[in-house]
């Protein structure tokens, strides 16, 4: 499937899997909550595929049914911890800032949706790109998270297009349903993410698999 690239107007990114490698820096912290509390430490595999649903869903799933009445309390220290350590490990995918300086220069507004706490994702993309002025960054503020179609109908609205006008890009099913959810039609899987590619194209539909990120710019022409 094509698209008409000219009625493109902004390019909006999921943040962890798409733009970056967060994995590192939430192990890193979720252990840290794990010790602290006498709990079994995750790995690396784990912290993977427990990642994409919010902060809620990250916990209750290393946690394994475990001191679920100190939920609460478990979820503050880790954020306290995170919040502090989100950008020491965290590896931005290569040629990404690059693709986002082509992709701005040409006139596309860029956004970015995430169900990371908003608080940190703001500060990790001015850390992370510096450079890049985004147009939108939107993350998870209160219980509502994607697939919620919340933050591409404030991008939509924010930046003043129509929801044809967006292009959405994100690595799991949850930005798959996201997407659907939001009407957002011109979806973009990325496979270098947090999920299998054969897993991916199995329950996903998007209008195109991209195994990197000079991919991207080949298909937008940047």
């Amino acid at each position: 499937m094509e698209i008409e690239l000219n009625k493109i107007k902004v390019l909006a990114f999921d943040c962890d899997g798409t733009l970056m490698n967060t994995v590192p820096d939430y192990l890193y912290a979720m252990n840290l909550a794990m010790e602290h509390y006498s709990l079994p430490i995750i790995n690396e595999e784990e912290a993977y595929s427990f990642l994409g649903n919010g902060t809620d869903h990250f916990l209750t799933c290393a946690m394994r049914g475990q001191k679920m009445d100190h939920f609460k309390e478990i979820k503050e220290y880790y954020l306290s911890k995170y919040s502090n350590h989100f950008f020491v490990n965290t590896i931005i995918y290569p040629y990404i800032e690059e693709f986002l300086f082509k992709a701005k220069k040409k006139g596309y507004k860029l956004a970015v949706c995430s169900n990371k706490p908003e608080f940190v994702l703001k500060k990790l993309i001015k850390a992370a790109f510096p450079s890049i002025d985004f147009d939108f960054v939107g993350g998870q503020v209160g219980p509502i998270r994607k697939p919620n179609p919340l933050l591409l109908n404030q991008v939509a609205d924010t930046l003043k297009c129509s929801k044809n006008e967006i292009a959405y890009f994100g690595d799991t099913e949850v930005d798959a349903e996201f997407a659907k959810n939001a009407f957002v039609n011109n979806l973009f899987i990325v496979t270098y993410g947090f999920r299998d590619k054969k897993y991916l194209m199995e329950v996903t539909n998007p209008i195109e698999f991209f195994d990197d990120v000079p991919s991207i710019e080949k298909y937008f022409k940047l």
